[in-house]
Parts: C-alpha cells; structure tokens; sequence
C-alpha cells in the first residue's frame, strides 16, 4: 500500500457546516474512504445538501457518506425538522406497518440529502439495564423475537430507498451496566446465553445487513486466554472468528463504535488501539480513524502500514476500487464486491491542514 491509498483505510468527521479552504485541503490529502456527519454539521437543509455535494465533488473514489438517524433521541436531522419516533416508541405500537413507514421516510429522506449509509438499525434487545448503557428508547422491543420483527421491517423498508443500513452493537450492549461513552463495561454472560440472546437478532439479520458496528463491550467468554479485559471492537476473537468466520458476515462493512468514546480513551493510547484494531480484522481490509489533535498523521499510520500491511489491507491495491459505490441511485449495489471485505474504525477529525503537512 502506498501512501495515496492511506485515506481509502479512513472515516472520518469534519469540523463545520461548509467546506472551508482548510477542510478541502485535508480531503484533498486524506482521501478518506468515508465521512460521518453530526449535529455540528448541519444548519439547514440547503446547507446540508451542498455540504455533501462538496465532499464528494473532492473525492475520486465515491465515500461512504454517513450518519446516526435511527429516531427519537438519536436523530441528527432533527436539527432542522422534527424529531422522528424512537424504535421503542414505535416497537410499543405494535403496529408492523408503522415501523416500516419509519424505514421508508428515513430512507428517502436521508437519500434527497445525500447520505448512502445509516448507521442503525439498533438491533440490541432493552433491558433493565438500558438507562445505564445508553441504549434507552434506542431497542426495538424486550424480547429477541421483537427486536427482529421490528428491526427487520425497518432495515427492509429503508434499504428500498436506497440507503445502506449498519447493525447495531455487536456483540450487544444490552447487559452492560455501564456506558461505554465513560467506560469499558463488562458482561459477565455465558457463551450459551450470549448465543440465545444477544446473538439471535444478528443472526436474524445479517443476511440483510450492509454492516455492521462492533461495540466497546468486553465479554470474557470471547477471551479466556486473556489477563486484561478487552473491548469486541479490538478482538480477533469477536470480529473475524466470531463474526467473520461463524456467523459467515464476510463480504458486508464492519465497523467499531466511535474510537473516541472512554471505553477505549481510558484504557488504551492511540498506538496500541490501532495495533489492536488490525489484528481483529486481520485478513480484512481495513478503515482506520484519526482522533483530534493527531499531528503525525503520516508518520503514525505510514509506520503501521510498512510493518502490517496484510493486516489492514487485504487487498493489493485500494485506490483502484472505490470502496462504497453510489447507492443513492441504485439501492441493490453493496459497498464492496463479494472479493472485499472491510472493517471501519472512526474517530472525529478536527485539525489543521498545517497539521497534516509532511
């Protein structure tokens, strides 16, 4: 891999509402695989639509252009309309029709702005614990059988709009006390009951799923050779034997929660989350996040890319082949070929084109 295709191995945020000079130059140099929007991006919906029209028109290889808009609470758009039903909001309807109406309106309308990604459904189960873990009004129902009814009705509807969808959080925040945006939880679950809940929804739906978000979650029946907890979104264990291997999800995105959050911050520096990144999707392609204020961009991925490269890319030549296609306009195109695999960490990015200088 040469240092052109670096960027292809990247998703990443960008710090305003506008391409400004600065933005566009590190675009320009980055190249990054993806981009992931938040509520800091958005003002208006004009300003939204010529905001991606211009990221775009400054990458050669079409990017996954993406965002967090499952409803309720975790609505980015709802900055500039109405805040949409959360899926438990919706899940206590009971109303099959409703969810796939949700499915529809989010997909069409995420398409008009130009999105080609979305980053849920959630398809964790709600428990007792939902409050503690930032899941709460995000799950589709109490029960396995709920929560893939649900999920699977909106996944469909919105897909047929032409938006790709990501499941979400593998292997499952459902049990975890904790938030993972403070700290690395732990779910003391056994194998067995991992595989009859947390489990059952995902192998419901990846046969319809485009990708999939690997949480910050440690299960230590995933690691019994292991003396120190370690997070699913940095296990081989979970990404590519458990989830790869097993569960057969070997040609859709894999991705890990935001790299940003206090799970990984408190508990790992940057080199060694990065080591750990790529040694869970070992065999895979991989896309790889910037955290803010990294200022030895080249020097930091450049080494790590001389010293594993059939680790991150398993692939010869990424700047030849775009990794997302431009499914704005054809919702049967998958993000990459049935050769490619990928596997997409992000952080958010916001520096300096000085700071991007060689």
């Amino acid at each position: 891999m040469n240092a052109d295709d670096v960027g292809q191995l990247i998703l990443m945020g960008i710090p305003g509402t506008h391409v400004d000079d600065e933005t566009a130059t590190i675009l320009k140099k980055v190249k990054p695989g993806g981009i992931i929007l938040f509520g800091r991006n958005i003002k208006s919906p004009t300003q939204l639509r010529k905001l991606i029209d211009d990221i775009r028109d400054l990458c050669n290889i079409e990017p996954i252009i993406t965002i967090d808009q499952e409803g309720g609470r975790v609505s980015r758009l709802r900055l500039i309309g109405n805040e949409p039903p959360s899926a438990t909001e919706l899940a206590l309807k009971k109303d099959i029709k409703l969810i796939e109406k949700h499915g529809r309106l989010t997909g069409s309308i995420l398409r008009i702005y130009g999105f080609n990604l979305n980053l849920c459904p959630v398809i964790d189960v709600k428990s007792e614990y939902d409050s503690l873990n930032s899941l709460q009004g995000r799950c589709y129902g109490e029960s396995t059988k709920e929560v893939i009814n649900n999920a699977s009705a909106f996944n469909h509807a919105m897909k047929l709009e032409g938006i790709l969808s990501c499941a979400k959080h593998f292997p499952g925040y459902t049990f975890a006390e904790c938030d993972a945006h403070e700290k690395l939880p732990t779910v003391n679950r056994s194998k067995e009951e991992w595989e009859q809940f947390e489990c059952a929804p995902f192998n419901a739906l990846l046969p319809d799923i485009d990708s999939v978000m690997i949480c910050h979650t440690h299960y230590p029946f995933f690691e019994k050779n292991s003396t120190s907890p370690i997070p699913a979104s940095l296990s081989h264990n979970v990404v590519t034997k458990k989830l790869r291997n097993q569960l057969s999800f070997d040609n859709g995105l894999v991705m890990t929660d935001d790299l940003d959050m206090g799970a990984i911050l408190n508990e790992f520096g940057f080199d060694e989350t990065i080591k750990m990144a790529t040694l869970a999707m070992q065999s895979d392609k991989g896309v790889v996040g910037i955290p803010t204020g990294l200022t030895d961009l080249d020097e930091k991925l450049g080494g790590l890319h001389k010293s594993d490269l059939v680790i991150l890319a398993g692939r010869p030549s990424m700047g030849k082949t775009a990794l997302a296609t431009n499914i704005a306009f054809n919702a049967s195109k998958h993000i990459l070929s049935r050769q490619e695999k990928s596997c997409v960490a992000f952080f958010s990015l916001e520096m300096s084109s000085e700071q991007l200088s060689t």
